[in-house]
């Protein structure tokens, strides 16, 4: 990694930080290409390159210059990927756990408003700005707003108890500016549940997955960002757990402890040749090595899957307590 300039952490932190890669915006529409072909070019950036930069405080990893998807990209990806809006997770029923039956519920990206129909609360409120998911709340009788916290919390002055945001942090440019509003709303014991990408899990260390890279993800959430995020905050994390590699659909298991089981064949490839990894890896060299990864990975999922215990899946789930 680098030293770079692009300015202090956003999560506050006063020591240096690194650039672990740039990445030239054509290589990510070129990722993108398979799945979302032409999606990116409806909306270019003005530049050409985009730093992934880390702090080396916090290990918090963000987008410099920040790049954030569209509506298009959004609408895109609802409609292609069958998982985007699962109707049950890992994150939500971690988040069961701490809301109470006379509990004020409100969620940040509430998609089609699953999480809305698992919760027993006194009230709930989604917002969603996926108007195909809103509606599609709508028919089933979930009360999911398209607008803005901001326009939320403008409308209405009454204090929460619950906010959650599930896998939706990633996706915001200055994660602090986007919190402290709905953080000032929380009312006495409120509590703040959020669910990221673990970055200290397999998902951290997958190379060439555009759903991991701006425009999609902004930013990348370590356990000591997020244990830093309550600092900032002023909140207490009371609890941080991490899903399970099989605690996924089974129709997406067989995939998820693939990815983790190339990782660990990828990582153990760098240890031995002293190569550093990095989220795009297109040369020749990386291009070897991915390839005999591939070929070791059918086998090594086996193994994992037989003996899951302790290996992280994809997502972290921290909630904060005022």
């Amino acid at each position: 990694m680098s030293e770079s300039h692009h300015g202090k952490c956003p999560l506050g932190c006063g020591g240096g930080v690194c650039v672990v890669q740039t990445i030239p915006v054509r290589t990510i529409e070129e990722l993108w290409a398979p799945r979302l072909q032409g999606v990116l070019q409806l909306a270019p950036p003005p530049f050409q390159s985009i730093g992934l930069v880390k702090c080396a405080e916090c290990s918090f990893t963000w987008c410099a210059p920040p790049w954030e998807g569209t509506p298009e990209l959004y609408r895109a990806l609802s409609t292609s990927v069958r998982e985007y809006y699962e109707e049950d997770r890992f994150d939500f029923r971690v988040a069961r756990r701490w809301i109470m039956a006379s509990d004020t519920v409100l969620e940040i990206g509430a998609g089609a408003g699953h999480f809305a129909r698992s919760v027993t609360c006194k009230t709930y409120t989604g917002l969603e700005t996926n108007p195909a998911a809103v509606a599609t709340a709508e028919v089933a009788g979930q009360l999911v707003l398209d607008q803005t916290v901001a326009q939320y919390l403008a409308a209405t002055g009454d204090p929460l108890d619950v906010v959650c945001l599930f896998q939706v942090l990633e996706h915001v440019h200055d994660p602090v500016r986007f919190l402290r509003p709905l953080v000032d709303r929380l009312g006495v014991n409120g509590r703040l549940i959020v669910a990221v990408p673990a970055d200290d899990s397999y998902i951290g260390h997958l190379a060439n997955c555009p759903g991991n890279l701006p425009p999609h993800h902004l930013s990348r959430w370590s356990d000591k960002s997020l244990c830093r995020l309550g600092e900032v905050l002023k909140l207490t994390l009371i609890e941080s757990v991490h899903e399970g590699v099989t605690e996924v659909p089974s129709q997406v298991q067989a995939t998820k402890i693939r990815d983790c089981a190339m990782v660990t064949l990828m990582d153990a490839l760098d240890a031995v040749l002293h190569r550093e990894p990095k989220p795009v890896r297109r040369s020749w060299g990386d291009q070897i090595l991915l390839k005999i990864a591939r070929a070791g990975a059918a086998p090594l999922a086996k193994c994992l899957q037989a003996r899951p215990m302790g290996i992280w899946g994809h997502t972290v789930a921290a909630v904060f307590r005022r």
